[in-house]
């Protein structure tokens, strides 16, 4: 019996042990979390801002920089799109070599366009090979309400020349403008008709014709714009809000 109550001390004085120096003997295993690793390279600029992008055509190439901060060489075999890699054009030979960071060739310079197929905010993140870090965000406005720029014949001092256009309104939502103001510096643009306020224009329709008059009153490039508020039943989608306008007055 002595012996017995021996033993259940001993099992109960390791139960009560330090439960920390159990699992100090334990085996650990670590994660590789590829996006907790130090980046290898820079991207310059972080964000690259394309612009406004009508909706069927490309953007103009932005130029992007990629610099390694390595001191070895470092290899990049792809640069594309995480998301929508079909939409963009990437310029570069692949695969192409950094060399370690401070010498001559350690950064490259890159074109980047996109052709988007639907409006509205693109946004998406570039992929360099299947490093997780730097994050290097890729976006442009895709407007869905949209209007030609103005462009007149040269015109006479003093003649009057007549030109007009349209809203286009590609969304899915009611577009309602709901601000227009022609800002001209020489006042030789004329609105005339005056545009009457609200302008609403259905889903996937057009506003009717905007009537501009030209009326230079010397011999030089004339140019302004009109200038745009606008919102969507329900939705939020970016827009044209400026519409150049140029001219040209002649003997």
């Amino acid at each position: 019996m002595k012996y017995l109550k021996l033993i259940l001390l001993c099992v109960f004085i390791y139960s009560c042990s330090d439960p920390t120096s159990i699992d100090a003997d334990r085996e650990k295993h670590i994660i590789d979390d590829p996006s907790q690793h130090p980046a290898k390279f820079l991207i310059n600029p972080t964000t690259i801002d394309l612009g406004m992008i009508l909706l069927g055509s490309q953007s103009n190439d932005l130029i992007f920089n990629i610099k390694n901060i390595t001191e070895s060489n470092l290899t990049i075999n792809s640069i594309k799109l995480k998301n929508y890699p079909i939409l963009a054009s990437i310029q570069f030979d692949s695969p192409f070599t950094l060399s370690p960071f401070g010498s001559n060739q350690d950064n490259k310079q890159l074109a980047i366009s996109i052709s988007p197929d639907k409006y509205g905010y693109f946004i998406d993140t570039l992929l360099v090979d299947n490093y997780k870090n730097p994050i290097t965000i890729v976006k442009a406005n895709i407007p869905a309400l949209i209007a030609d720029d103005i462009y007149f014949e040269d015109t006479k001092i003093s003649e009057f020349q007549l030109n007009s256009f349209k809203f286009r309104n590609i969304s899915d939502k009611v577009a309602i403008i709901t601000e227009f103001e022609l800002i001209d510096n020489n006042n030789v643009f004329l609105n005339e008709p005056a545009v009457k306020l609200p302008i609403i224009i259905n889903p996937k329709s057009e506003s009717g014709n905007i009537k501009i008059t030209f009326n230079p009153n010397n011999i030089e490039d004339y140019s302004a714009y009109i200038q745009i508020k606008a919102n969507f039943d329900g939705a939020d989608y970016p827009y044209m809000s400026t519409i150049k306008i140029s001219g040209k007055g002649v003997n």
